[in-house]
């Protein structure tokens, strides 16, 4: 494994078994690594294996044949997990899933509380998480009394206070609202870029993966496609082919240039848009 990789998937397939149905493959076949910093969206259609596939960067579910490694410690030996518990801290769809304490400091001191960390190592971490997420002046707060977005970002923070070196968000924003939505991937484009946090965004909402270093696309639980979002979301046959739909603005742009307008397929913001067609 090399040092510049923080995950590395070898030949990972799981298998789940349902009474109903009987077994059947999540995921097959799964190589792939992540290096440090970086930013990777996985997209894919519902049952594509994303979750399943999430749950594993941080040995929530374990390969039922192949290999993963966290920070070059193999999932698969148990002796490993609670090291890989703190490298890779995951954040769930339903905050109120994550929240555990009567205020806001209080949850978000419970991750370094069970490290066993001194009462002034928990205090800094506690006032640091909270600075980053933008939630100081909330945390005397009850955290059932925040709306959707703030709710995430507690939950976050309490991820961020065990000191993490890779953040897992499993479809963060599907619960929240717009505005909600906002806050948390401005919060997740942060962490990425000003602390240099890795960060691995499962999600079905394609315009949350353009601002990602890196798209990985999940189909039947193998990869199908994998490349930038420059590279990814101008392909808006083969994403529809998948069941997935192109950002609005890669469908824009995809359909101007079959009228014939002279645009790069790659522009993805309205920004860029705009400033194409008015140059």
């Amino acid at each position: 494994m090399s040092p510049i990789e923080i995950i590395k998937v070898v030949g990972l397939g799981y298998k789940y078994q349902k009474e109903d149905e009987g077994e059947f493959w999540a995921l097959r076949d799964i190589n792939l690594s992540i290096k440090r910093g970086e930013f990777v969206a996985v997209l894919g259609p519902n049952g594509s294996g994303k979750s399943t596939l999430a749950k594993h960067f941080n040995a929530l579910l374990l390969p039922t044949c192949g290999e993963l490694y966290v920070n070059g410690l193999n999932t698969n030996d148990a002796a490993n997990h609670w090291l890989i518990r703190q490298s890779a801290g995951m954040v769930f769809q339903n905050p109120d899933n994550q929240i555990v304490a009567t205020t806001v400091e209080e949850d978000v001191a419970f991750g370094p509380e069970n490290l066993g960390l001194p009462a002034a190592e928990i205090r800094q971490r506690v006032d640091e998480a909270l600075e980053i997420v933008g939630m100081s002046a909330y945390k005397k707060h009850a955290p059932h009394l925040l709306s959707g977005g703030q709710k995430q970002r507690v939950a976050i923070a309490g991820v961020l206070a065990m000191r993490p070196q890779c953040l897992i968000l499993d479809e963060p924003t599907a619960m929240l609202d717009p505005r909600g939505r906002r806050e948390v991937l401005e919060t997740v484009a942060r962490l990425n870029k000003e602390e240099n946090i890795t960060v691995i965004l499962i999600t079905h909402f394609m315009e949350e993966a353009v601002a990602a270093d890196r798209i990985i696309v999940l189909e039947n639980g193998i990869i199908a496609l994998t490349g930038t979002p420059q590279e990814i979301f101008p392909k808006v046959k083969e994403l529809q082919s998948l069941g997935l739909t192109a950002p609005p603005v890669a469908q824009l742009v995809s359909e101007l240039r079959l009228a014939g307008v002279d645009l790069p397929p790659s522009i993805l913001t309205v920004d860029e848009l705009v400033g194409q067609l008015c140059c």
